[in-house]
């Protein structure tokens, strides 16, 4: 005759391996796609933060240059930062404001983008669902959003990544970002051109 306690501790081990059955089937919750997005949006980032070095010019570039003629007569000649990949960021600072600034960044490749539903707004505070606003640049609607909400700095704003067609038919992929302390930035995604 089976004692009462082997029958108990067969039942507890049959539970143990049901449950850990159930905890490794794809049946289980996986993380929302906004953060999963959001997680691999800032590792793109900061990947392409460390594979961008200072250049001299952009002669090397093969994707298209999108540029802001209008804030280099305003505040001077960008920085321009290249990659081994073919990647470009030009950084416009206004040279009496460090929180004023304009980034454009172009690729060959596709960058990632958000979908239906931009990141939270982060910052200081705590963070806030948000909705996609949107401009017109070069002829084209482009999904904005408020990347963080800056505390003592301005906001910085973002475009999604988009793609554009040059007028020799080359593609590039661009991502716009301002920094600013007034209401007139949001308005320098659509002062970009070739």
């Amino acid at each position: 005759m089976k004692s009462p306690l082997f029958s108990l501790v067969g039942l507890a081990g049959i539970l143990c391996c049901i449950t850990w059955a159930c905890s490794t089937n794809s049946t289980q919750p996986e993380a929302a796609p906004a953060e999963t997005t959001e997680k691999k949006w800032q590792a793109h980032q900061a990947e392409l933060r460390e594979s961008l070095q200072e250049a001299k010019s952009l002669t090397a570039i093969k994707v298209p240059i999108l540029k802001s003629s209008f804030l280099e007569k305003k505040w001077g000649k960008p920085e321009i930062l290249t990659s081994p990949e073919g990647l470009y960021r030009l950084y416009y600072n206004d040279p009496e404001s460090s929180f004023d600034n304009f980034t454009i960044t172009g690729s060959p490749e596709p960058l990632l983008t958000f979908g239906e539903t931009p990141p939270p707004m982060g910052g200081m505070g705590p963070s806030t669902p948000q909705e996609w606003q949107s401009t017109r640049i070069m002829g084209q609607e482009v999904k904005f959003f408020i990347e963080t909400s800056g505390g003592n700095n301005g906001e910085m704003w973002a475009t999604e990544a988009f793609p554009l067609t040059s007028p020799d038919g080359r593609v590039g992929y661009y991502r716009l970002q301002t920094e600013f302390n007034d209401l007139e930035s949001p308005e320098r995604f659509s002062k970009v051109g070739w």
